[in-house]
């Protein structure tokens, strides 16, 4: 698999094309960090941990990342509904191509979960 820019990055250059308005989550790396200690060293087998600092709309990161980069943004908003049959469309199109997909079905739910 050949390694692709971020969406964040190619937020941050003013070329991501696309994107639907889920959540994001943020955390900050040392309180991740933290999270996974305290995980290891008090969690139960089998459980799971939501780490989170706080939660914003893509169309409000998006107004953020044009403001510290001053770099106008040419994104389109995708309705949810219409991502995972694309994602599945562009996904079946580029592998019988040969071609590695930009965006498969597993990225689009995650995205549309708010990942």
């Amino acid at each position: 698999m050949t390694a692709s820019v971020s969406s964040s990055a190619r937020a941050a250059r003013g070329r991501l094309p696309l994107a639907v308005d889920a959540w994001l989550s943020f955390l900050d790396i040392d309180d991740c960090a933290l999270g996974h200690v305290w995980a290891a060293e008090r969690g139960r087998h089998g459980e799971r941990y939501i780490l989170s600092g706080g939660s914003i709309r893509v169309a409000q990161a998006l107004r953020l990342v044009r403001g510290v980069t001053g770099r106008p943004s040419r994104t389109w908003f995708v309705p949810g509904r219409a991502v995972l049959p694309a994602a599945a469309v562009v996904e079946v199109a580029a592998r019988a191509g040969g071609r590695t997909p930009p965006i498969c079905r597993e990225i689009a739910r995650a995205g549309l979960h708010g990942h």
